[in-house]
């Protein structure tokens, strides 16, 4: 597939269920190490994100969170992560984590994974979606701007020694 050729006919989108988690684990595990560490410069803590998958099973059977898979064919190519959370003055759809193969990047599978978000948070009957990004990610920043996503609020961070 040539970067910026849109999705063909046999890539779909699909929501993932407890089964799936199981059977999918290790590509979950990988886009999970994506979006965690997306620059691949940090150690990650194995036991962690195996214990978000775990955790992820039960989160699914109690419908506190959805997860999107793209496929080309058999081999899963994008995913993301999303949830329902409710403050007292908002209730959002929350994408925690998003992340397409870096070879089937700029052909509309990130696009396609929000909507289909956003689709879900219409039938939950939530008005917003909402997710962060790091600031210095400008690629990412760019995509979700380009998705309609505004900057809404900001995150400070003061590192205590």
């Amino acid at each position: 597939m040539s970067r910026g050729e849109k999705i063909n006919k046999k890539m779909n989108i699909r929501i993932l269920c407890k089964t799936d988690i199981i059977c999918f684990q290790e590509d979950i595990y990988r886009f999970l190490c994506m979006c965690i560490n997306p620059n691949a410069d940090k150690v990650i803590d194995e036991v962690f994100i195996r214990k978000k998958i775990i955790n992820l099973q039960d989160y699914i059977d109690k419908n506190m969170a959805y997860v999107y898979a793209a496929f080309d064919k058999d081999d899963m190519v994008g995913f993301l992560w999303g949830y329902p959370i409710v403050t007292p003055v908002s209730e959002d759809f929350h994408i925690a984590y998003i992340a397409v193969k870096s070879d089937f990047r700029g052909k509309g599978i990130g696009g396609k994974l929000i909507k289909t978000a956003e689709n879900t948070s219409k039938e939950l009957g939530i008005e917003n979606t909402e997710l962060i990004v790091d600031v210095n990610n400008i690629t990412a920043m760019n995509f979700y701007i380009d998705n309609g996503y505004e900057v809404k609020r900001n995150v400070l961070r003061k590192k205590i020694r």
